[in-house]
């Protein structure tokens, strides 16, 4: 032969193994929610913990770590955070955990914090420590929190979960804010991003790619345009504001 062909690996970081997957899924979006993982393994591999041990240990920080199985490409983080759920089936001795990264904690904390007059990469920075993340990046300097020069309200944080409140600070700076291997990316692009290579088939060749199974999805929102009119009381002058938006024409030009 003149060359041999690996398939691309994926390996389950928990309870102090690296544990061999009979195979991966990695759900991850930029979106405001939180990035998945489903994991499946032999329950006789050397590799994956006892039965026990799954069964009574709570919680269960885990990551999956790829690689593209060529011999010459290193392994990168998928995903870091948690296992949600594990399933055990003796019969068929297969062990599947569920999981999520950190961002499912930070949607789920909510806080009272007012963060008055704090720069919006300060308030940032501080959730993501508060859930154990590191930060990186910066925006454009303005303020979040209640601002009083001309009653500006430019975020309150009251009843919203943390995770709000980084995305309305994002929003804010005009940038992007997603988490990546336990970072909070501010503005800026994070590290560990798999590259995914792949050639369709012809009559001639096989398809190639360096990935066990891809598959894209997109949501896409499909209706007519509308017009909103939002309306306003303004308690300090004692006026309503109205505000309209028209209807962008659909289609590509």
């Amino acid at each position: 032969m003149a060359g041999t062909v690996r398939a691309p690996r994926a390996y389950l970081n928990a309870l102090g193994s690296k544990i061999n997957l009979i195979s991966c899924e990695v759900e991850r979006g930029a979106l405001q929610t939180d990035h998945k993982f489903e994991a499946v393994m032999a329950l006789d591999d050397l590799t994956t913990p006892d039965p026990d041990i799954w069964a009574s240990t709570a919680p269960i920080p885990a990551s999956v770590s790829g690689t593209n199985g060529d011999g010459t490409s290193g392994e990168v983080v998928l995903i870091d955070g948690w296992c949600d759920k594990v399933i055990i089936d003796f019969d068929t001795r297969i062990v599947t955990v569920y999981g999520s990264d950190v961002t499912a904690n930070m949607i789920g904390t909510f806080n009272d914090q007012k963060e008055v007059n704090q720069p919006t990469t300060t308030v940032a920075a501080n959730i993501a420590a508060k859930h154990g993340c590191g930060f990186k990046g910066g925006g454009s300097g303005k303020v979040a929190g209640r601002t009083f020069d001309g009653q500006e309200y430019a975020h309150n944080s009251q009843a919203e979960s943390d995770w709000d409140v980084i995305q309305s600070c994002a929003q804010q700076d005009g940038v992007t804010a997603f988490v990546d291997n336990n970072t909070l990316y501010y503005g800026t692009q994070g590290s560990g991003d798999f590259m995914v290579n792949y050639t369709p088939p012809t009559f001639e060749t096989y398809e190639t790619g360096n990935f066990m199974k891809l598959r894209c999805e997109r949501d896409i929102q499909i209706s007519a345009g509308v017009d909103v009119t939002a309306a306003t009381w303004n308690t300090r002058d004692k006026k309503f504001y109205v505000a309209k938006s028209a209807a962008q024409p659909s289609g590509g030009g």
